[in-house]
């Protein structure tokens, strides 16, 4: 925000620097303020200031009454962001990493093209608002063509009708995304919601969602409900208050209720195919926060499958102190207890750059830590066996991880050091820039089993990040050579014993093309017919047999090798159908070269979306539709309300009976021959590890 002064006769400008928008979308505070007065004046100016999120997420910004801004990542990445004032934008600048490597765009009047590091004059993606109806995104293909993927828009009244008593929106003319349309004219398809009593035509719409359809062809629909007046809303803050989804396998109901900043969210599933009933998740929030979650077999009554607490800020004597949340965190405490059984409890520690700085893990039942786990950050120093912090902002690299029990025994240790060599010059100029402090390269890391006994490996760096040599922990040296596309990939590794393996690269698309192990075999992948997607369309193997590959559909590929002789006796043809939601649905393999015969097995999923059924191989003639006879045995999959299988019956009947209790788990496999008796299996999970034991 922008604000000038009259201070006397001069005036000065006031700048404010309040949040920086990520790449995700989500809002961080700053509250940065500088002018650019005349620093010999009264009161002098504040031309630059420099602060760390108030979120706990480690990113720092620079700003200057220029203006401008500079946003650092707690990794050292520098981004330089989008100005926003008044509605107005400046144009961003570049990604910059800890080792000078960059992402820049151009732009060129409605085009905007952006480019990595493999080249600064042909661009990774062009994104092209030239039409005011649709945009277009633009990438070089496998088949060297230009593959666009179109997003189109529609121009929608929108109105809402939420009946909440203040002034509705609308109704106005906006722009909503109707398609997105792939480059081999699969899409995305996106309807809106009618507005509630709207009698218009075509009618007009809320703005919510009411149906996505994915390229594959299945749709997701949703409908909303809840809320203050059943329109799915609350009044107080326009926020959804429930809503069911609906996909092709089942649908799931949201349900929101509460009031600020107290919510619970109640999920009711889909019903379950072998109980006959749904399920139900209940989850507690303090404002954005879950606070606790709650998993039913069935109906919210009596002691649910798992209940979850979360607690922030706390202590480790404390660790749920019952006051508002709050960012950001110091300390975040899970406590965990299957079927109303004693708990387990996990405490975490963060530093002011939301770092994990100790972990603390619990048993079910007990009050001292199995586990230990503490980390420091910087650059260890083997001589004073201390952290020094690394310049340019980058807070994020592990120096030194300790894992004690709860007795403080060491268990494990690894220190690592950074930047302890210089880099090594790899001549790269494209879109590379110099770097002067940290990069935040590691080049020693060394591990403990005691306190002095310890296994050490190094590291050279080049100036772009990526590794020169390595020496393993018996003094041995591996040499990388980067030779393909700017630097970015390796194309020969020298190790030791005179041994070797070198890659070849496709620029363009980043991909290997061909790669040769330490005994002189190549095998490679072929990229050149696809003008959609980088799929490759053939794969060669170390006794040069070819797979062809190719792509029926979005939904159908083919893999295809036929060998043994000139005329080949065998063959693996292999077709994989999708279903709806992408998902594997049909396997087939082709009996020989000549026949018409598929081996073909079906997986189905159940209405919660998992692996339900897997039919035993039949013959199919077809890989359209190739459904299996009736009565085609199959292998069945049963789970409970935590995705836990509970039972697997075979094509045979035979059954694998699974159960819990608490913290046990139990497998019996029925049914029983008539002799032996049948065997009972019992595991117990101990936090981090299981015990396995037979019974009869």
């Amino acid at each position: 925000m922008l604000i000038t002064i009259l201070d006397r006769s001069t005036y000065f400008n006031v700048y404010n620097f309040s949040s920086y928008k990520d790449s995700g979308g989500t809002v961080h505070l700053f509250g940065l303020g500088v002018n650019d007065r005349d620093s010999t004046e009264c009161g002098g100016g504040n031309p630059m200031a420099t602060g760390t999120a108030t979120d706990g997420s480690g990113i720092t910004m620079t700003v200057t009454s220029t203006p401008s801004a500079s946003v650092t990542l707690r990794n050292g990445e520098k981004i330089a962001p989008v100005l926003t004032t008044g509605g107005s934008s400046s144009s961003g600048g570049p990604q910059t990493d800890s080792n000078g490597n960059q992402i820049t765009s151009t732009i060129n009047g409605s085009v905007t093209s952006y480019f990595d590091t493999l080249s600064s004059t042909t661009a990774a993606l062009t994104i092209d608002t030239t039409n005011a109806a649709s945009v277009l995104y633009k990438y070089t293909s496998a088949a060297n063509t230009t593959a666009n993927v179109t997003a189109s828009y529609i121009t929608y009244n929108v109105q809402t009708a939420f009946g909440c008593g203040i002034s509705e929106y609308g109704p106005i003319q906006n722009s909503l995304v109707d398609r997105i349309t792939l480059p081999d004219n699969s899409y995305y398809q996106f309807t809106y919601e009618v507005t509630p009593g709207d009698t218009h035509t075509p009618h007009y719409v809320t703005g919510r969602i009411a149906s996505v359809r994915i390229p594959t062809g299945g749709t997701i629909t949703y409908t909303y409900q809840g809320g203050d007046t059943g329109q799915g809303i609350f009044c107080a803050d326009g926020s959804t208050a429930g809503f069911e989804r609906t996909t092709p396998d089942g649908t799931w109901q949201y349900r929101r209720t509460g009031t600020n900043p107290n919510y619970t969210t109640t999920i009711t599933t889909p019903i379950d195919p072998n109980t006959g009933q749904t399920n139900t998740t209940v989850i507690n929030f303090q404002g954005e926060f879950e606070t606790q979650r709650q998993i039913y077999q069935g109906a919210a009554t009596g002691t649910p499958l798992m209940n979850v607490t979360t607690c922030y800020n706390g202590t480790l004597a404390s660790p749920c102190p019952g006051t508002a949340v709050a960012t950001p965190f110091s300390q975040i405490t899970v406590l965990r207890s299957l079927n109303g059984g004693s708990q387990s409890r996990v405490d975490t520690q963060y530093n002011g750059y939301g770092l994990v700085t100790e972990k603390d893990e619990y048993n079910f039942g007990v009050t001292t830590p199995a586990r230990k786990t503490s980390v420091s950050y910087g650059s260890y120093n083997a001589g004073t066996d201390t952290c020094t912090d690394l310049s340019n902002n980058i807070v994020d690299r592990a120096c030194k991880v300790t894992v004690t029990d709860g007795a403080g025994n060491l268990k494990a240790e690894t220190t690592h050091g950074y930047d302890e060599t210089v880099v090594q010059s790899s001549g790269v100029t494209i879109q590379h820039v110099s770097v002067t402090g940290s990069r935040g390269n590691l080049t020693t890391v060394s591990t403990y089993t005691t306190a002095s006994a310890k296994l050490t490996r190094t590291f050279k760096n080049y100036d772009t990040g990526n590794v020169y040599q390595s020496q393993d922990v018996n003094g041995q040296w591996t040499t990388y050579t980067y030779g393909a596309c700017a630097g970015a990939f390796p194309t020969n590794v020298s190790m030791p014993l005179s041994l070797s393996r070198s890659a070849a690269w496709n620029c363009t698309g980043g991909v290997t093309t061909s790669s040769t192990d330490e005994n002189g075999n190549a095998t490679r992948i072929n990229y050149t017919t696809d003008p959609y997607f980088w799929r490759p369309e053939s794969t060669q193997d170390q006794l040069l047999d070819v797979t062809n590959l190719t792509y029926a559909s979005l939904t159908q590929s083919r893999g295809h090798l036929d060998f043994n002789g000139a005329t080949p006796s065998s063959t693996v043809d292999v077709t994989v159908t999708l279903d709806s939601l992408g998902r594997a649905n049909y396997s087939q393999q082709k009996q020989g070269p000549s026949s018409s015969n598929y081996d073909t097995v079906q997986q189905s999923y159940d209405s919660f979306g998992r692996p339900f059924k897997a039919t035993i191989p039949y013959v199919a003639t077809t890989t359209t539709n190739p459904t299996p006879p009736q009565g085609t045995p199959a292998t069945t999959a049963y789970y409970d309300a935590l995705g836990r299988p509970t039972q697997n019956v075979d094509g045979g009947g035979g059954t694998v009976n699974i159960s819990y209790n608490q913290n046990d788990v139990y497998r019996e496999v029925a049914p029983a021959p008539a002799v032996p008796l049948p065997r009972r299996q019992k595991t117990r999970s101990v936090s981090n590890s299981s015990t396995t034991a037979w019974e009869g």
